[in-house]
C-alpha cells in the first residue's frame, strides 16, 4: 500500500483552487419539507416544477444564513502535494442536549508539519437554535481539537443516554464522551479505541453486532501512508520518466523542447553531452506559454532524464 501512496503524491496537481468550504443545510422545497426539522423554518409552500425547477425536488444553500460557516483546512491553503490535502471531511448529525432539535458537528483536517496558522483548524460543533439558525459553540463543548480528521459516527457507547462522537482520521482516532451537560471530554486512548497512531482511518460506524445491547465500533482504514518518509512530488524513483532518443546523422543538437502533460512548452539548453543522461525538471527551463492548462500544475511536478544518442551504443555511461 505504501507504493499506492506514493503514487498519489507523484500524480496529485500542486495548484488546487483553495476555497471555504460551507456546508450546504438544504430546503427540499418541491415537497415543503425541511431538511429533518433541522432548520425549523416554516416550509415552503410548494409550486409546479418548471424548467428551471426540474420536478421531483431541488436543493436551496442556506447555510450561511443558517450560520453554519468554517474554513475547512486539508495542507497548503495554495497548493495540493500529499495525498492527505486531497481529502475533505466528515459530518455528523446529533442531538447532543437532547432538546429535540439534531445539532450538527463538523470534522476539519490540518496542515502540514512546519506550517504555522494563524488559527489552528479544529472540528466544529454547532448547536440548533429552534429558528433556522445554528450557533457554534465548539469551544464551550470541550471539542476544540486539531488533527486530520476524515469520519464521524455518532452512537451512545456507554447507554447513559447520550450521544457520544468518535472522529477518525490521519494518525490516532478520537472519542468524544459526551458529559451530559454540554461538554464533551476526549478518551480514546483510555477507551482503547484511539488505534495505533500509524493508521490512516476514513470511515466508522457504531453497531452492536452481538446484540448484547452495548454498542461495538468498527473503523475503516485506508493506505499506509507516513508524511515524513513520503518523497515530495516528482522525487519518488517512480516519478522520474526516462527518455531515449538518436541524433540520426546530426553532429549534436544545442537545446531541447519539451511540451508538458500541463500543456506548458519549456526549451533546455544545459550541457548537452551526447550518450549521458541529462536530467530536467518541469518549470526550470525557458517557458514557450501554451493557452491550456498552465495553472493545473507548479514547478517540480515533473523531472525527464534523458539520453541523446548520436549511434547507436551498448549502454551510456553516467
Amino acid at each position: 500500500m505504501e507504493d499506492s501512496a506514493d503514487r498519489w503524491s507523484c500524480e496529485l496537481s500542486a495548484a488546487f483552487v483553495s476555497f471555504r468550504n460551507v456546508l450546504a443545510i438544504v430546503l427540499l422545497a418541491h415537497s415543503g419539507w425541511c431538511l429533518a426539522g433541522a432548520i425549523g423554518q416554516h416550509s415552503q409552500p410548494p409550486y409546479p416544477a418548471s424548467t428551471e425547477h426540474a420536478a421531483p425536488a431541488w436543493y436551496i444553500d442556506v447555510a450561511a444564513k443558517a450560520g453554519i460557516t468554517m474554513r475547512n483546512v486539508n495542507g497548503s491553503i495554495t497548493s495540493k502535494h500529499y495525498i492527505i490535502e486531497s481529502t475533505g471531511s466528515g459530518v455528523a448529525i446529533i442531538d447532543y442536549d437532547r432538546d429535540g432539535w439534531p445539532d450538527i458537528f463538523l470534522v476539519n483536517g490540518s496542515t502540514l508539519p512546519g506550517t504555522k496558522p494563524s488559527e489552528p483548524p479544529t472540528n466544529h460543533l454547532f448547536h440548533n437554535n429552534h429558528d433556522g439558525t445554528f450557533t457554534d459553540v465548539t469551544a464551550k463543548a470541550g471539542l476544540v481539537s486539531t488533527g486530520w480528521g476524515q469520519g464521524a459516527c455518532v452512537g451512545d457507547y456507554d447507554n447513559d443516554g447520550f450521544d457520544d462522537i468518535y472522529v477518525t482520521g490521519y494518525g490516532a482516532n478520537r472519542l468524544f464522551h459526551n458529559q451530559g451537560n454540554g461538554t464533551f471530554r476526549e478518551v480514546a486512548q483510555q477507551s482503547g479505541v484511539a488505534g495505533s497512531g500509524k493508521e490512516w482511518g476514513t470511515g466508522c460506524a457504531f453497531i452492536d453486532y452481538d446484540r448484547d445491547g452495548k454498542l461495538d465500533l468498527v473503523v475503516a482504514n485506508y493506505v499506509h501512508f507516513d508524511i515524513t518518509k513520503t518523497p515530495a512530488p516528482g522525487q519518488g524513483p517512480g516519478c522520474v520518466l526516462r527518455l531515449h532518443f538518436g541524433l540520426g546523422a546530426s553532429p549534436g543538437l544545442t537545446s531541447i523542447e519539451i511540451r508538458w502533460p500541463n500543456g506548458r512548452n519549456e526549451i533546455f539548453d544545459p550541457p548537452l553531452s551526447l550518450d549521458h543522461f541529462i536530467d530536467v525538471t518541469e518549470g526550470t527551463g525557458v517557458s514557450k506559454l501554451s493557452p491550456i492548462g498552465l495553472a493545473l500544475r507548479q514547478a517540480g511536478y515533473f523531472r525527464l532524464a534523458i539520453c541523446i544518442f548520436r549511434k547507436k551504443t551498448s549502454a551510456p555511461s553516467h
